[in-house]
């Protein structure tokens, strides 16, 4: 196996790992626990399932700490197209990890709300389930503030991919179109909220294509080797 082979698997893998454990939070932990609008009803659910909500947090630290080595990866794979693109991505890339473990302790505070500690005792039960539905509220929007940058990224990544010749064009059409769609994404959510059931299913549908299918081509196809000569 050539060296630029070994180096687009150990990107591709540490993509996927270190995707799937925010993937796990986002999708299964904070899908099953949160019903919004009911405060009460979340709260009983955290309650009573500390240990899922637990693993959730731990599960985003952990995911957001291993994406640092993501955007190492790939600058070391990608860098001979263009080292002036590829900064840039591991510069875009690198702002969100910050960002993401700030906002963490948004999460947290949701457990100290409902603890069983005397000081909490000069709050009301719909007082306390008032404050961790803030708290929700507020780690959901420093979650998208923070995907600014997962978007950002992916534009300089995906034309790196487009001009490689290494790595199928496609996936870097796609990555450039994901990296659009995150940024309206934003701005719907922001601006123009009663489009977001529309809008969401889309740009999710191209985010998990292009991301979910560059992972896995990195991992299982890696690069064109007959190819490498031009760029390494």
């Amino acid at each position: 196996m050539s060296i630029e082979k070994k180096n687009a698997r150990i990107a591709g893998l540490l993509y996927i790992i270190s995707a799937f454990p925010m993937a796990f939070t986002e999708l299964y932990v904070r899908s099953k626990l949160i019903v919004w609008g009911d405060a009460a009803a979340t709260a009983n659910n955290i309650i009573s399932s500390k240990s899922l909500y637990s693993i959730g947090f731990v599960c985003d630290v952990v995911g957001s700490t291993l994406f640092l080595l993501v955007p190492l990866a790939l600058y070391k794979l990608l860098k001979h197209i263009n080292k002036d693109y590829a900064s840039l991505m591991v510069i875009l890339a690198l702002i969100s990890v910050p960002m993401m473990a700030l906002n963490m302790i948004n999460h947290a505070t949701v457990l100290e709300l409902l603890r069983d500690v005397n000081y909490l005792n000069a709050f009301k039960p719909d007082q306390l389930h008032a404050l961790m539905m803030i708290s929700l509220d507020a780690h959901g929007t420093g979650y998208l503030i923070a995907q600014i940058f997962f978007g950002l990224w992916l534009l300089p990544l995906g034309l790196l991919v487009y001009k490689s010749k290494v790595i199928p064009k496609i996936l870097g059409v796609l990555l450039v179109a994901a990296s659009v769609c995150y940024l309206i994404q934003f701005v719907t959510i922001f601006i123009f909220p009663n489009y977001g059931s529309i809008i969401n299913p889309i740009v999710n549908a191209v985010v998990g294509i292009a991301e979910l299918g560059f992972m896995f081509w990195l991992v299982i196809i890696g690069v064109n080797t007959r190819k490498i000569n031009q760029h390494y």
